[in-house]
């Protein structure tokens, strides 16, 4: 039986999570990039093209190859080709370091309007304005954006919870747990070593022996956070189901190079489930961070992630 234990289960509501990171920005551009690319309009123009045009172009190298390219004036490729085509016009040829541009077509993209009318010809069901389709969006993936935001803070947020928790650690069973996690990871890697210095070693600046320190700082976090998870479960009456139990057995197994005969005669049940208690602990601490949350986008001053459902 375990002499470890959590004497003080952290309250979710004495976090410090700063409005910034419970009231989310969405950005127009964000909202309506798909709606943008999918009603966009690409039009030849006879101006000079500007920041934001498409250029179509035959690359012309010296020994004659020619390649057909599109190039974005202000986008991530063709950049060595891009300052010269500012303000080239189609029929052009432009010499750069020893290739010529020949310009066949100078394109400008004309965005879809963001106004309630346009928005209405789209004839989408329930959504008759701008506004309206902002909030649809919020409502439909409120949910994906809310778990990138937790998954960006979530080692803050656990460090944060055990830092308001209590833990009575006993010394030989972190260090039984450590050990337990090195066999792992010499198994997973076939160069334990060589793992833990490219994990922990800065590029060279830490010794192997301080990379070892710094592992061992990262397993008792986790013997903490697993400890913190097991009291949850054990305060909400959780159990884990036989399917739960299975894929644990499972992943044990693999990681361990062990079977499942073994575990039982063993009586590593508590062992194997150890991944399912920290995964609950933090699935709690990811509820609770999403029942907190809101958005905020033009038009919409709050919404919070469970509101109501459009109707």
């Amino acid at each position: 039986m375990s002499v470890s234990c959590i004497t003080r289960i952290p309250d979710f509501e004495k976090l410090d999570i700063p409005e910034k990171q419970r009231r989310i920005h969405v950005s127009d551009e964000q909202i309506f990039q798909k709606l943008q690319m999918q009603y966009r309009q690409i039009t030849d123009q006879q101006d000079g093209a500007v920041k934001g045009d498409y250029v179509l172009t035959d690359v012309i190298h010296a020994d004659g190859k020619t390649k057909r390219v599109h190039i974005e004036l202000g986008g991530k490729a063709f950049k060595n080709y891009q300052d010269a085509l500012l303000g080239c016009k189609s029929g052009q040829e432009i010499s750069v370091a020893g290739i010529v541009l020949r310009v066949l077509a100078v394109r400008k993209i004309i965005a879809f309007p963001l106004t309630d009318e346009a928005i209405q010809s789209l004839n989408i069901s329930n959504i008759t304005t701008v506004t309206g389709y902002r909030k649809n969006y919020l409502q439909n993936h409120g949910d994906e954006i809310a778990d990138r935001v937790f998954h960006a803070l979530q080692p803050k947020l656990i460090s944060n919870v055990l830092a308001l928790a209590q833990f009575i650690l006993d010394p030989e069973e972190v260090d039984a747990y450590n050990g337990r996690q090195r066999v792992m990871l010499q198994n997973i890697s076939g160069d334990v070593d060589a793992r833990i210095l490219k994990a922990f070693g800065s590029d060279g600046k830490k010794t192997l022996d301080e990379c070892y320190q710094c592992y061992y700082e990262e397993n008792k976090r986790n013997f903490m956070i697993y400890l913190w998870g097991k009291a949850l479960a054990e305060e909400d009456y959780v159990s884990p189901s036989d399917a739960e139990y299975s894929q644990a057995l499972t992943f044990y197994c693999l990681a361990f190079d062990t079977t499942e005969e073994r575990v039982e005669q063993d009586g590593l049940r508590e062992e194997v489930l150890r991944s399912f208690y920290i995964n609950y602990g933090i699935g709690k601490l990811r509820d609770y961070y999403k029942s907190i949350v809101s958005f905020l986008a033009a038009g919409i001053p709050s919404l919070p992630l469970k509101a109501e459902p459009l109707t």
